[in-house]
């Protein structure tokens, strides 16, 4: 697998790089410290996927993701940052950005976020750890709207966070089948086609919400 990195923070750039050429001897990682040094210069091979920075000096945000698709219309681009709002994080994703990753990501969990994207899966990983249902999701009319039950809401917000299944039935205290079941649900009043469809529907078609709603867990 070949990673274009792009981080204006040497630092950051030669740890993570080094962790993850350390962790895969078929992991080659191609350094950069801005968008700009990249466009401008030819590639000698293609690039698997591209981890970019979503703050750069310069060209940054989601300027940068365009610019960087327009350059690499092929490859999927993977927004890194330690620290974005979900406002950002949902932008980035209607902008192009096949993922978002937190830069405080645990290692295994960031190669395989890596990983998946690079399948086709859209992730948002790192960026809420443990969070807990209700603390960030779309608005409540929206949720009624999908008539999406309490218990399925809880399930799609920790889905946002990035958990897996059994990490959503571990918070929730309740049985892996039972999760696949919230899931399969969901998928059919979201009119999603599967577990990256419904993230994508979730990130970029329901709103914000205005105000924060806590949601008990009982079910």
């Amino acid at each position: 697998m070949r990673i274009l990195f792009i981080d204006d923070h040497q630092l950051v750039r030669e740890a993570l790089s080094y962790y993850l050429k350390s962790s895969d001897d078929h992991i080659d990682v191609v350094e950069a410290g801005s968008l700009v040094d990249v466009v401008g210069r030819p590639q000698a091979r293609d690039f698997d996927v591209i981890l970019l920075d979503y703050r750069l000096p310069g060209l940054s945000g989601d300027s940068a993701i365009s610019v960087a698709l327009q350059r690499f219309p092929d490859t999927p681009i993977i927004v890194i940052s330690g620290a974005i709002t979900r406002d950002e994080a949902q932008s980035a994703v209607r902008n192009g950005a096949a993922g978002v990753i937190s830069k405080d990501i645990e290692g295994n969990r960031l190669i395989k976020a890596i990983r998946n994207i690079i399948k086709g899966e859209i992730q948002i990983s790192g960026l809420f750890n443990h969070p807990q249902p209700g603390s960030g999701a779309p608005g409540r009319d929206d949720w009624k709207a999908a008539d999406v039950s309490k218990r399925e809401r809880q399930v799609a917000e920790l889905l946002l966070g990035g958990l897996s299944n059994k990490e959503i039935a571990n918070t929730l205290r309740i049985a892996d089948v039972t999760v696949r079941l919230h899931l399969r649900q969901l998928y059919q009043k979201l009119h999603a086609r599967n577990r990256t469809d419904a993230v994508r529907i979730m990130l970029t078609q329901l709103r914000e919400p205005t105000e924060k709603n806590p949601i008990g867990v009982a079910t």
